[in-house]
């Protein structure tokens, strides 16, 4: 938190955005700012959004966030330092500098905001702006999918049957780690050891006592898994990922049936292949699980569903793609530019509520 003259211009800031057309389609009262520019063809994006009389606002310059949030009025401004920052700091002097920028450019919006829109489109660079375009574009034209279509389809026909198999009476941390082994065994033939020693090898580490569990004392596991003593914690991440990797969740049934299986999940695309191997072989050793998502996980790998191009670090950059696949670049659908035009009155009296909330 500091004390700046940065609020004399944030002042200034939202009298000219409660004059422009604010995001319709957002629950909070928000705009898409104006770019700042950064040097030749580096446009960053900006964001405001009014919550509780605050103002919250970022930019977006390539694959760097900056952030602050600024109570309406008040002297200070406190500036998020969780963000990723790249070559500027996060502070006054780079606000001050951008909204030097942005505050004439929303006034000359306002004055000719067609003319506005027009030089915008005409210069925005492609790098700047975010589109998708289909996965299989993105993958160089002699590289093979990463798992045959054929063995895609044998595991469709195995999920069909795989959650109407047996369930386990009663779940104990050997059933979990007999589970575990089928998968492991699957995706890491070389690896020796039990399903338990595996585990401590390839799981993310923070077992959030399963570890220490009875092996076949299924009150016991019973009475931690509905504790929920590991919460928190990664028991069921099988290999590490980010955000997640591969999960095998147990889980207990109250219908008719009754009884205990499996959830298999991923949630990082370095592991989605190696999870085709594991549910094939759940399925093949007669194991009851449903696999969480699986059409996104086979869309991916057969490349069918969308990539998001962008300048941020989760998107695929537009210079990657246009190394990679020249061709696809016409096959990229991107998203409007961000209109700046006058507000309409039905937005105006939500953006004076806003205001005096």
């Amino acid at each position: 938190m500091t004390s700046t003259p940065l609020p004399l211009a944030l002042k200034t800031l939202v009298e000219l955005l409660a004059q422009t057309e604010p995001v319709t389609d957002n629950t909070d009262v928000a705009w898409n700012g104006p770019y700042y520019l950064a040097g030749r063809r580096r446009w960053a994006s900006t964001y405001f959004s009014l919550y509780q009389k605050t103002l919250y606002a970022s930019m977006q310059l390539g694959a760097d966030r900056y952030a602050f949030k600024w109570p309406l009025g008040a002297a200070t401004v406190e500036f998020d330092r969780d963000y990723r920052q790249g070559e500027f700091s996060n502070n006054e002097a780079l606000w001050t500098k951008v909204l030097g920028q942005i505050n004439p450019r929303l006034r000359g919006a306002l004055r000719e905001p067609a003319a506005y829109n027009r030089r915008v489109a005409r210069h925005l660079p492609l790098e700047c702006r975010k589109g998708e375009v289909r996965r299989a574009l993105t993958w160089p034209k002699e590289a093979k999918p990463p798992v045959p279509q054929k063995t895609l389809v044998k595991l469709e026909r195995a999920l069909a049957n795989a959650s109407s198999h047996r369930r386990l009476r009663s779940m104990t941390a050997e059933h979990y780690f007999l589970a575990a082994q089928v998968a492991y065994d699957a995706a890491f033939p070389d690896l020796r050891g039990s399903g338990r020693e595996k585990y401590r090898m390839k799981a993310d580490g923070r077992d959030g006592g399963l570890l220490a569990l009875p092996a076949r004392d299924s009150a016991a596991f019973r009475t931690w898994f509905h504790s929920r003593a590991w919460a928190g914690k990664h028991p069921w991440e099988i290999l590490f990922g980010h955000p997640h990797g591969v999960m095998l969740s147990p889980k207990e049934h109250a219908d008719s049936r009754g009884g205990w299986s499996f959830l298999l999940s991923v949630h990082s695309g370095a592991w989605y292949s190696t999870a085709v191997k594991m549910a094939l072989a759940l399925a093949a050793q007669g194991v009851s699980f449903d696999f969480l998502d699986h059409a996104a996980v086979l869309a991916a790998l057969r490349g069918e569903d969308l990539i998001e191009v962008g300048p941020t670090s989760q998107m695929l950059c537009l210079e990657e793609l246009r190394a990679l696949r020249p061709d696809a670049l016409r096959q990229v659908t991107w998203e409007p530019i961000p209109l700046i035009v006058p507000i309409t009155e039905e937005q105006r009296a939500r953006v004076a509520l806003a205001l005096e909330d």
